[in-house]
């Protein structure tokens, strides 16, 4: 999908949420392939989804579902990195 002669390297950031993950991955490679989108930066246990620090068998599950998308990406072209929440979980969330 990344195409060299491009000047710009768009990277979609999307969140991934597990009870819609394969629902939200086709979505997402459809929308990129549209759009010459050549990476998907995946954000993982995000926003009101965030578990704090994610539980291990999250992670678990996580993994499964990237590890699918992992595949479908490479057979379009499209690179994905992981953007897990829990390294930007220092927000207070509106406490005080």
């Amino acid at each position: 999908m990344f195409d060299s002669k491009r000047q710009v390297h768009y990277m979609l950031r999307r969140g991934l949420v597990l009870s819609r993950a394969q629902e939200i991955i086709d979505e997402t490679i459809e929308f990129c392939k549209e759009y010459l989108i050549g990476e998907i930066i995946w954000k993982c246990d995000a926003e009101a989804f965030n578990h704090g620090l994610t539980p291990l068998p999250i992670v678990h599950k996580y993994v499964d579902v990237l590890s699918q998308a992992r595949l479908k990406l490479q057979a379009c072209g499209i690179n994905h990195s992981i953007n897990p929440w829990v390294t930007v979980n220092w927000s207070d969330r509106g406490c005080r």
